[in-house]
């Protein structure tokens, strides 16, 4: 089906594998396996096939413009380097990207809730208050279904309405003690951080010591030792 369709419209098989990015042979291996049913190793060129390979597909032009928009996502895929990420996950981050930078331009751009997002992606597998929180808002827009969620999420929830309904009806009110409580919490914080930092940096140091050493008696001078090869090498040695 393919070939016949590629040759219908005047491309070549060579042509249409430098416009997937992929090598004449691999080409060769996705069609055998797409048109036996059988599961391809990445799931994006099934869904570009399906794409550009349907009966809806009746004239070149049509042909042209659904091939043309396989190699522009092909591209963005590897502009993104996302190329072994399945199809959802690729659009979910080029999306991201996209509003991003839309925000990114305007004059009130918010760079604390840049800060949060980036705290959040680092940190939700490990706090499920984080996790339920982002759930609560899906559900609440229609975008997730109540049914998907656990036991341990719906704890959460009548929480984040009472907090949330309070501030909508203008009934929020501090609660000093509460508030102390959340000082003293991030005081914790800030000094369970520090001394995380400051036993990363004592680990550094030592490495770093213990390679200039070993540089300096294989007869390297001091002078002659470049910082950022250094670095790189302990890296290296890390992996």
């Amino acid at each position: 089906m393919i070939k016949e369709t590629l040759k219908k419209y005047g491309i070549t098989l060579t042509q249409f594998a430098n416009t997937l990015n992929i090598s004449r042979p691999t080409l060769d291996t996705y069609i055998r396996l797409y048109e036996s049913g059988q599961a391809l190793p990445n799931d994006k060129y099934k869904f570009l096939f399906d794409s550009v390979f349907n009966d809806k597909i009746e004239n070149e032009i049509d042909f042209q413009e659904q091939l043309d928009r396989a190699h522009y996502l092909l591209q963005r895929d590897d502009m993104l380097g996302t190329m072994d990420l399945d199809a959802e996950k690729t659009d979910y981050i080029s999306i991201v990207i996209d509003l991003m930078k839309k925000d990114m331009f305007k004059e009130n751009t918010d760079l604390n809730l840049y800060r949060f997002i980036v705290l959040y992606i680092s940190s939700y597998y490990e706090n499920p208050v984080m996790s339920s929180l982002c759930k609560y808002f899906l559900v609440l827009n229609g975008k997730l279904s109540i049914k998907q969620m656990t036991d341990e999420d719906k704890i959460y929830f009548p929480y984040y309405m009472k907090l949330f309904k309070s501030q909508l009806l203008g009934k929020l009110q501090c609660d000093e003690m509460l508030l102390k409580e959340f000082y003293d919490r991030v005081e914790e914080i800030n000094q369970k951080e520090n001394r995380q930092k400051d036993a990363l940096k004592n680990s550094i140091m030592i490495q770093i010591n213990t390679k200039i050493n070993e540089l300096l008696n294989h007869g390297l001078k001091t002078e002659s030792i470049n910082v950022e090869q250094l670095v790189s090498s302990i890296k290296n040695e890390e992996r």
